[in-house]
């Protein structure tokens, strides 16, 4: 499994994949260190990101994980337990999912966001490798809104 660390918005680790297992997203497998949120690039040029849902009083849910596309991010589909335990995101391959799939992955970055860290520390982890992953996808989704 091809692995690099990267900064994120200048204080979150992210790290790049070739191959990344969805039942990794569960924090009884990483504790702390778990990931938060997987971005991922497929070949039709869409920016697909997993993230955990918040319920209509703005809480996350702790126990689901949903799905957006950059291009449709108001088009939100729940994953299943099955997903989470059986999915597998693999550069060269397409993600299948429910009852859709993706295109061709070419990138996969995972970031948590549960930890903070100093920029002379993100400088040592990745060696001054960053990313705008988090921003590009917010940026779209608001200019695709308005």
């Amino acid at each position: 499994m091809t692995e690099e660390s990267i900064a994120i918005e200048g204080k979150y680790l992210g790290r790049t994949f070739s191959e990344f297992y969805l039942h990794n997203l569960e924090p009884s497998m990483l504790g702390s260190d778990a990931f938060t949120e997987v971005y991922f690039e497929t070949t039709s040029g869409n920016e697909y990101l997993i993230f955990r849902p918040v319920d209509r009083n703005g809480e996350i849910i702790f126990n689901k994980w949903s799905l957006t596309n950059l291009r449709k991010p108001w088009d939100v589909v729940l994953l299943s337990e099955e997903d989470i335990k059986n999915g597998v995101l693999r550069t060269g391959q397409r993600f299948d999912y429910g009852r859709g799939h993706t295109t061709v992955i070419t990138k996969i970055t995972c970031v948590n966001t549960q930890r903070n860290y100093s920029s002379l520390s993100l400088m040592k982890m990745t060696g001054g490798e960053t990313s705008d992953i988090r921003n590009e996808f917010a940026r779209n989704c608001i200019r695709m809104k308005l």
